[in-house]
């Protein structure tokens, strides 16, 4: 029997039984599953560790799982569904207070709890904005404040045409993370923003600022995959992720799990794995 967790749901704000919840939305996770030889994912804090879901947390009660839900149903099945059976080519409208509620409710995920598990180097006025950035989102989320969720600058960027990807194709398709970083000197405000990675796409969302090279993919046009010049912020988060995490878990794997991988791999395929005799 699963155990009952007690508490203030971060998004009602009132006590109650939590629900299990994930922080970027499951439908994610079982893509990459989906479309994986070996049916597992690599995550980016382990990377060494094959997975078969990603982290859940006592989150949200039922019934504000239930109002997500909503949303992430609307975009599975009007968006994401032909999107990522094209590969990522296909373009999309992202018009409609659906998909801004949904772009949102990933980043206020990602952004509080990015905060209860500490972020690091800001400055006393740089946490609080953050806190007044939270309660803002939380009450447009909670209320579905459609009008205040589309003043926020969001943007989804498609990734499979971006040359950031040309000599790493599988990051495309294999990745769930999330990230918040602030830019800029002290106190400045000049940029801060949610990275949200999920098969084909990467979702930002400001907290404060704007990001100019992203203005075509901005959430209420028309998201047309194509090769764009990332914002130098964006690089820098993409390369911590994808060439320093991974780059290093890489390295550091034995040939020993190189093997059990690649074994795993062919016996999904159906085909024999290097250095094994047909039976």
């Amino acid at each position: 029997m699963a155990s009952k967790h007690i508490g203030i749901c971060r998004l009602c704000k009132q006590e109650c039984q939590l629900k299990e919840s994930h922080i970027v939305p499951k439908l994610f996770y079982n893509l990459i599953k989906k479309n994986s030889p070996t049916g597992r994912f690599r995550n980016a804090n382990n990377p060494n560790i094959p997975y078969q879901d990603g982290e859940k947390l006592p989150f949200l009660c039922g019934e504000c799982e239930e109002k997500f839900s909503k949303y992430e149903t609307y975009f599975s099945k009007n968006i994401y569904q032909s999107f990522s059976q094209s590969y990522g080519i296909k373009g999309f409208e992202s018009k409609g207070n659906e998909i801004g509620y949904f772009a949102l409710s990933i980043a206020w995920r990602t952004l509080k709890y990015s905060m209860e598990m500490g972020i690091k180097n800001l400055s006393k006025k740089e946490y609080a904005q953050i806190d007044i950035v939270l309660e803002k989102w939380r009450n447009a989320l909670f209320h579905e404040d459609f009008n205040n969720i589309s003043m926020i600058k969001q943007y989804i960027v498609p990734t499979t045409y971006l040359n950031y990807f040309s000599d790493m194709q599988t990051r495309i398709i294999s990745n769930v993370c999330g990230d918040f970083k602030v830019y800029g000197k002290e106190d400045e405000f000049c940029a801060a923003y949610t990275t949200v990675q999920v098969p084909y796409l990467i979702f930002v969302s400001m907290a404060w600022g704007e990001e100019v090279l992203l203005h075509n993919y901005e959430v209420g046009k028309r998201i047309i995959p194509n090769d764009i010049e990332l914002p130098e912020t964006l690089v820098w988060q993409l390369n911590l992720l994808h060439k320093q995490k991974f780059g290093e878990a890489n390295q550091a794997m034995s040939d020993e799990q190189r093997v059990k991988i690649t074994q795993m791999i062919c016996k999904n395929l159906g085909i024999v794995a290097p250095g094994e005799r047909h039976e």
